[in-house]
């Protein structure tokens, strides 16, 4: 074996005895041109270090005995060739900071590795004010780990940024650096927001919908909304006006309810003595019920509220989205056609004009942009009795309280999932019209009203599950991978430009003809499920993962992830009256959170990973028809206590039921999977037991 210092000895007698014969032009069997300059090289040291020139010389290998290669790409200039060489033969360092980024898209376009890691590298150890810059470059070049990097460093370093490089930015950049931003106040964030606009408020004011996620005007400082009031025509005028309101009658306790409805009508996330973030579960089964679906407000696995149920039962596989912290729900398998809003401030829910009475929706998706609710593909009933899968894409417009067409998808689909980055609405996934899994990402162009296919998932997914922050969108799989999406906007723009260009000519346009705008890179991997449900939580994503769901009960496992990390924190929980269900992360009153669901806190308990540790479970919609509301709980002091207990089955009754709801399942597991899964659930059926 080669020994180090003898390693160094012969790599340094190498790059001495190259660099001499290639001054002394000897043995040099290959002439490079770069934009009409020639250089005299060895095919051995090229070939070895570039993709590019072992595939190029390759091929003239075997056609010929050619020594030529000729290099007129814009990426590759003469002198920076010039300098690949010394650093080839000589070993020398000539990269620095003006001339890194030329080094690098050589070295894209040669395709060598190597080099190009390196040239990253030394971006990321530059002035943090150069972030910006560094960060198109990236962008421009679909470099996606360095892309990533240079963004979370202007946004870490927001504060310090250059102010004309930030007010130049493009809206999907501007978009991507305030959800990423901890630093700013809240006053400075709308601030920059404005200033941003103004920069070019011909072509940017129409966008100011797309940040008002970032803004909690409420908690604006009194000094700058004075500041703000002198505006004429303010862009922010109706949300300034109703936070001076709040202002000034903020602390009365004759003016309570007017103070929560301004702080729950916020985009942003608010968190105050009153108002608090949850987890908001829509939970749906089509077995006959009084009233339509439960809702349920976690604070935590182990903190939950019975808020105002869905006045209908619109049966499994409706679609829900949120807008303005308003939770808007349409469709199902009973009632396609329903149409509500839930309205957190009141704890109330407002039924609105159907969609399209007489087709409806199921197995949709829905989406919410610039104060309309659209809805996505899903099954439409046609005569007969018989489905089919739609491509139709429609809007309701909250102001006007229409229904209006959009466009069509380039691929029909059910089952899928949506999330909005700015105007984009992103499709992933879901079922064709063979039922056979896609692995498709559709966009449609709100601004346009046109639609593309803009990727691939790494594979099929029928009810994937999509979040957004308005600046990245992460996407989970029923296999338990959590993924991070990186969008080519600049690439995205120039497509929808063309696509409406193409629109207003009334012409067709092959959706997949130019390259894809998206691409993923892995955050996570958490369990799989037949049926999963995510929602973004400030800093984290809440996910619950089912197995099986038979008749209103399912077993899941309900995963927190940490967007920086990857790492994932698991609890194991079981739910009961649902079918199907959906989750979002909104603000609700601490007054309408009073009714607590049951809750079984089991300690000791092995989950499916190899970790032990606290599992809690819900026990609320249970197995007699007519107990809706059966709450049982056991603290760890083992006392039990029980509330609003209307008549139960025999012990042994119910024990069979959740059994057969338990093991029942949809698609088989290897067998030592099975029989692990099968340990754990009897465990767990035990333990059930003492309590019922």
């Amino acid at each position: 074996m080669m020994s180090e210092k003898l390693r160094d000895l012969t790599a340094a007698s190498t790059f001495t005895g190259i660099g001499l014969l290639k001054d002394q032009q000897k043995f040099c069997d290959l002439k490079v041109t770069v934009k009409g300059e020639f250089f005299s090289c060895h095919r051995v040291v090229l070939a070895s270090v570039s993709k590019f020139f072992d595939t190029r010389l390759s091929s003239t290998i075997r056609k010929s005995n050619l020594q030529h290669v000729q290099i007129d790409h814009d990426d590759v200039s003469p002198a920076i060739f010039g300098s690949l060489l010394e650093i080839l033969y000589k070993g020398k360092d000539l990269i620095t900071l003006d001339s890194v980024q030329d080094f690098l898209k050589m070295s894209l376009y040669l395709e060598i590795d190597y080099l190009t890691r390196y040239c990253e590298e030394f971006i990321l150890n530059v002035d943090p004010k150069d972030s910006l810059g560094l960060w198109r470059f990236a962008q421009s070049y679909k470099l996606v780990n360095l892309s990533e990097k240079c963004s979370r460093r202007a946004a870490e370093n927001i504060d310090t940024l250059p102010q004309g490089e930030l007010l130049s930015l493009p809206k999907s950049m501007m978009l991507i650096l305030l959800s990423l931003q901890k630093k700013l106040s809240m006053d400075d964030v709308c601030k920059t927001i404005l200033r941003w606009v103004e920069f070019d408020q011909d072509t940017r004011s129409g966008f100011l919908t797309q940040f008002l996620p970032f803004i909690p005007f409420p908690h604006l400082s009194r000094p700058y909304l004075a500041e703000l009031m002198e505006y004429q025509n303010h862009p922010f005028s109706e949300h300034v006006k109703e936070s001076v309101v709040f202002a000034l009658i903020n602390n009365d306790d004759r003016h309570v309810h007017t103070c929560r409805k301004i702080l729950c009508q916020q985009s942003v996330i608010v968190d105050s003595t009153d108002i608090v973030p949850v987890s908001v579960v829509v939970k749906a089964t089509e077995l006959p019920l009084e009233q339509g679906h439960t809702l349920e407000a976690w604070r935590n696995v182990e903190e939950r509220y019975l808020l105002a149920p869905v006045p209908a039962n619109t049966g499994c596989h409706f679609s829900t989205c949120t807008w303005r912290n308003d939770l808007y729900l349409l469709g199902g398998t009973l009632l396609p056609t329903y149409f509500a809003v839930y309205k957190p401030c009141d704890n109330q829910w407002t039924p609105l004009p159907p969609f399209l009475l007489g087709l409806g929706r199921g197995k949709h998706a829905m989406a919410a942009v610039n104060n309309k609710i659209y809805i996505l593909g899903g099954l439409i009933k046609v005569p007969e009795d018989n489905k089919a899968t739609s491509s139709g894409v429609w809007s309701y417009d909250i102001m006007s309280k229409t229904w209006n067409h959009v466009c069509y998808l380039p691929k029909s689909v059910q089952e899928s999932s949506t999330a909005v980055l700015g105007h984009r609405i992103y499709l992933f996934g879901g079922q064709d019209d063979m039922e056979v899994n896609s692995d498709l990402v559709q966009c449609v162009d709100t601004m346009n009203n046109v639609a593309y296919v803009a990727g691939k998932l790494p594979s099929g997914a029928c009810r994937p599950r999509a979040c957004s922050n308005n600046g990245v969108i992460w996407v989970v799989l029923p296999t338990g991978q959590v993924l991070q999406m990186w969008e080519n906007f600049h690439l995205a723009d120039q497509r929808e430009q063309h696509l409406a260009v193409e629109k207003n000519r009334n012409r067709e346009v092959e959706p997949y003809r130019d390259q894809f705008t998206v691409s993923f890179r892995q955050l996570s991997q958490i369990s799989a499920g037949d049926h999963i449900a995510a929602c973004l939580n400030m800093n984290s994503i809440t996910v619950i993962a089912v197995d099986t769901a038979v008749h209103g009960c399912v077993i899941c496992d309900t995963s927190i992830i940490n967007l920086t990390t990857g790492e994932a924190e698991k609890h194991s929980t079981c739910l009961t009256g649902a079918q199907y269900f959906d989750l979002h992360y909104i603000n609700i009153p601490q007054v309408h959170l009073k009714q607590k669901t049951g809750i079984l806190e089991v300690t000791n308990f092995s989950s499916r990973s190899s970790d032990t540790h606290s599992v809690s479970s819900l026990i609320t919609t249970p197995l007699p028809e007519q107990n809706p509301f059966l709450v049982i709980k056991s603290g760890s002091n083992e006392q039990r206590e029980t509330t609003s207990r209307p008549k139960s089955p025999a012990p042994g009754e119910a024990i069979r039921e959740i059994e057969k709801r338990l093991f029942l399942r949809k698609r088989p597991h290897s067998e030592a999977e099975r029989s692990f899964k099968q340990k754990e659930r009897r465990q767990y059926l035990h333990l059930l037991s003492n309590y019922i």
